[in-house]
């Protein structure tokens, strides 16, 4: 950053040049008398096509992780700032196809032709869409808020906020209405990081994006609106999750293991072409409010065992080398590789199996095992 980058940022910020009709600016929409955010209940562009999603608000911006709602990949200022300007679903600034027209309508400013020389003093020919981006990022980057009642008041200042805030706060924090779930740490955020993080990546769960998806993939099925509803639990590689009896649950996306109990009466709940007893769903489902636990698994006998609250079943994580290793349990056991070529032998025969085959192995049936591979091995876990 630099004192001449953030002042021709601040130019460009607020010059309705950079839209196509020469009407809008970047404040058209992030007004700085509004936490650099509008009033509007739905914002539109330069062309007055209505957008489906509000203006965010851009203080402290600089430490977002994930910068909206449509694309979580979108990580650096300066790419988020060609969305606006070259985006067409829906239209902000207008300029897809009119990036050059834009440039030499700043070309002809005599400020800009002593400004962005200075802000970039190694590019021969500094206006470009390129520099533009990195100018509005840098100037972006100077939105710091840290001074709000709240920040004062958390910094000892007890009547920094009033009697009602503080009850808001207590409501906020609680269990009975969770806002503080998603809305997080130091800047009420989840998709922002900062010094003491534990993680890079942000925990951005987008379920208005998934719910959109749901819609267009099962249209007027009321499983849609559910997810909105549901926790959205996104798992790393080697996690896990145990619902009891009587817990609504959908895989939106990637591959799993699913281990289920012996049962007579698995219903489906929606998302699905399939019929829906909504009368038997009713009178099995479990409506207790509350976040999932994610299981990791521990060292046991025979690899990293996932620990249940229950005997019916039990999931072990098998890494074998190419060396043979017994695999024997009491009770009948199914092996699915995930990884690598696992070669089986029960004595009677030899099985290969590839990565995304299994085989079932009966009760008390002796088997060894080698790899390299990653078996997953589910049994009953009853003596």
């Amino acid at each position: 950053m630099s004192d001449a980058k953030v002042e021709l940022g601040r130019r460009l910020f607020y010059d309705t040049r950079l839209s196509g009709n020469n009407q809008f600016s970047c404040s058209s929409c992030h007004r700085q008398s509004n936490a650099f955010a509008d009033a509007r209940n739905r914002p539109f562009g330069s062309t007055g096509q209505a957008h489906p999603r509000n203006s965010m608000s851009l203080p402290n911006v600089a430490y977002q992780v994930v910068l909206g709602w449509a694309n979580p990949q979108t990580r650096r200022l300066e790419a988020q700032a060609l969305i606006p300007m070259l985006g067409e679903t829906p239209v902000e600034l207008g300029l897809a196809g009119r990036e050059e027209e834009m440039l030499g309508r700043l070309r002809a400013v005599a400020l800009y032709n002593s400004l962005f020389p200075v802000a970039f003093p190694d590019d021969p020919s500094p206006i470009t869409l390129g520099n533009v981006t990195k100018a509005i990022a840098t100037f972006e980057r100077t939105f710091v808020s840290g001074d709000s009642p709240y920040d004062r008041f958390k910094g000892g200042n007890a009547s920094a906020m009033s009697d009602a805030a503080q009850r808001g706060e207590t409501l906020f924090r609680s269990d009975r209405l969770k806002c503080s779930q998603c809305h997080s740490g130091v800047m009420f955020t989840n998709a922002a990081r900062w010094v003491g993080s534990t993680t890079d990546d942000p925990e951005f769960i987008n379920t208005y994006r998934w719910a959109s998806q749901l819609a267009e993939s099962y249209p007027g099925d009321p499983g849609v609106v559910i997810s909105l509803m549901c926790n959205h639990i996104k798992l790393a590689p080697g996690e896990a999750v145990f619902l009891p009896a009587g817990n609504l649950h959908a895989y939106l996306c990637g591959a799993g293991i699913e281990v289920m109990a012996s049962s007579d009466n698995v219903l489906r709940g929606g998302l699905t072409s399939k019929h829906v007893d909504l009368a038997a769903l009713i009178e099995v489902l479990d409506f207790t409010d509350g976040r999932v636990p994610v299981i990791h698994p521990v060292l046991g006998p025979g690899g990293l065992r996932y620990p249940v609250p229950i005997e019916d079943f039990d999931l072990t994580r098998v890494q074998l080398d190419a060396g043979s290793g017994s695999l024997h349990t009491a009770g009948p056991q199914v092996l699915i590789c995930t990884e690598g070529t696992a070669v089986l032998d029960t004595g009677e025969e030899t099985v290969t199996l590839a990565k995304g085959e299994s085989a079932f192995i009966a009760a008390g049936e002796p088997v060894s095992a080698s790899g390299p591979a990653v078996l997953y091995r589910a049994t009953t876990g009853l003596a």
